[in-house]
């Protein structure tokens, strides 16, 4: 169970290990739909959105790092074995920093 990064950190871990998990939960997880390249065009702008990722993703971003920690990526590569997981996950409508639509396209 996490929120916000602590939720991003769940998940990451539920999804790459699920034979050592049968329960996951996070409320308004980091789950970030922008591109590594996007992220870091975003990181030059030193946006507050930018400063808070950092310590997670790196600045600039580590392009093989992201992709090998991406809940998303990790979920189609273990899409078979989440099935028997119990996966709960929420977020408000709206933040500073679009966690909603995250878990709406986790979600799906």
């Amino acid at each position: 169970t996490g929120i916000s990064m602590g939720g991003y950190g769940a998940l990451r871990f539920a999804f790459a290990y699920p034979e050592l998990f049968s329960a996951v939960s996070a409320q308004s997880a980091a789950l970030i739909l922008k591109t590594p390249e996007e992220l870091n065009e975003m990181a030059q702008s030193h946006s507050d959105a930018a400063e808070a990722l950092a310590p997670l993703i790196g600045d600039p971003i580590n392009i093989a790092h992201w992709k090998a920690n991406d809940p998303f990526a990790l979920a189609r590569k273990n899409k078979a074995a989440l099935k028997k997981m119990a996966i709960y996950f929420n977020c408000g409508q709206s933040d500073n920093f679009g966690f909603e639509d995250g878990a709406a396209a986790l979600d799906k």
